[in-house]
């Protein structure tokens, strides 16, 4: 099972504080523009210039498009085999932008969770959850991932229970 290596936080958090320096910056320098630094307290008669928004649309998180839809497959842990339907809505960074439902094949016990956009890439999202119904379901907490293969499949993993598999849209 893949875990998500506790530095990626970190790293998003270091971006984010970098991109939010470097529009500081930029603001500040715009606004400083249209004074007079000659001294004598005059000012130009130009209005300052707004400043354009030029933060990458991957620093906003936002879910691919290729990601959205309903998703269907299965998913094991060990000999134990779970039905796993993934459902992907539109969204950001910190937002509840899934439903995933987890059924034990073996005992029909259902897990269903509402899932927070932790992390996301053009190949990759990462959340965790709420449990929302269902019985055993355990942490509800614990964290999953979806990662869009070349084939057009998803593989998916989640810590509740440990679980690996592929996800077709349906």
């Amino acid at each position: 099972m893949r875990r998500v290596p506790a530095e990626r936080p970190n790293r998003l958090r270091l971006s984010t504080i970098g991109a939010v320096a470097a529009i500081t910056g930029m603001v500040f320098a715009t606004g400083c523009q249209g004074e007079s630094h000659t001294g004598h307290g005059t000012s130009s008669t130009t209005a300052p210039t707004r400043v354009v928004d030029t933060t990458p649309v991957v620093a906003v998180w936002a879910v691919p498009q290729a990601f959205l839809g309903v998703w269907r497959g299965i998913a094991v842990d060990g000999p134990v085999t779970y039905e796993i339907t993934l459902t992907i809505n539109s969204g950001k960074n910190a937002e509840e932008v899934a439903l995933s439902s987890v059924v034990d094949n073996a005992t029909g016990n259902r897990c269903d969770r509402i899932e927070r956009l932790f992390n996301a890439s053009e190949t990759e999202l990462s959340f965790t959850g709420r449990t929302s119904g269902g019985t055993v379901c355990g942490d509800g907490a614990k964290p999953s991932t979806a990662q869009l293969r070349p084939d057009g499949t998803l593989a998916y993993t989640a810590d509740r229970p440990t679980v690996s598999g592929t996800l077709r849209k349906s």
